[in-house]
């Protein structure tokens, strides 16, 4: 109907943001965070080429101590992979029970953001550099000491979390495709919001059995905005306000349960 028409409209206004093209190409690149991307591109009115050049400048180099480091983890875990050409999902494997890292927690899914990893659990040897180089990590030990420093900085600061919790997004998502699948991101979402949202367990039960779809970058980051502004008996939620329509029928949804 127009109403919806129109919602849809301010809500593109309020939740669309600007130069994607730019920050994706410059995470392609780089690894970098959502965040640090937009800080370079700011700095050369989002001229790519100039950003990343910024970007690799300002990195430091690995030391030989450190070059020797990233060549004993990725030949020992490369060689219990099935492929050549990167660490796949038994080297990862190995890789965390070594580092004492949970694989089915919370703390699996940071290893994967603190490494930036590009598609879903694999590891490319940049990518392993890159994390000791940015995180200074000396040893396997390091890669627990550094994941949990960085949910501490979850709690500390919002900011940070947001930052995970898109990246979640990106490392689930199908090479060049814009959503998710719910089988990933069900699971996922439970694991990642459980502590930051009273009514995670009820959102996936939605996803699951309502909506049943896969989910749009869009609806993921809207969704975070949604339980940063939104009371959780939604006493505050405003039905005629520029939220999506699924947000919409999960408040529906969650008020019903709620009430019985």
């Amino acid at each position: 109907n127009v109403d919806r028409g129109k919602k849809k409209k301010v809500q593109k206004k309020m939740f669309g943001s600007s130069h994607k093209k730019e920050i994706k190409e410059f995470r392609t690149i780089t690894k970098a965070t959502d965040r640090v991307a937009k800080q370079y591109l700011k700095k050369t009115g989002y001229n790519v080429d100039r950003a990343i050049n910024l970007f690799m400048d300002s990195q430091p180099k690995l030391t030989p101590k450190s070059e020797s480091f990233v060549n004993s983890l990725y030949t020992k875990y490369l060689q219990l992979s099935e492929d050549d050409d990167f660490i796949d999902g038994n080297g990862m494997m190995a890789f965390l029970n070594d580092a004492k890292i949970d694989a089915t927690g919370m703390e699996a899914v940071v290893f994967c953001y603190i490494l930036q990893l590009e598609e879903r659990f694999t590891i490319q040897k940049k990518e392993l550099e890159n994390c000791i180089l940015n995180y200074d990590i000396q040893n396997i030990s390091g890669f627990k000491k550094e994941v949990e420093r960085e949910m501490k900085k979850f709690k500390d600061q919002p900011d940070s979390f947001k930052d995970f919790y898109y990246y979640v997004f990106d490392y689930l998502r199908e090479p060049e495709a814009n959503t998710v699948l719910l089988d990933y991101a069900v699971p996922y979402l439970q694991l990642i919001l459980s502590d930051r949202y009273k009514h995670a367990g009820m959102w996936c039960e939605f996803l699951q059995n309502e909506y049943k779809k896969s989910i749009s970058n869009d609806t993921w980051k809207q969704f975070y905005q949604f339980i940063g502004s939104i009371k959780d008996d939604f006493s505050n939620f405003d039905e005629d306000g520029a939220w999506p329509s699924v947000v919409d029928d999960y408040v529906e949804y969650a008020k019903e349960k709620l009430n019985n």
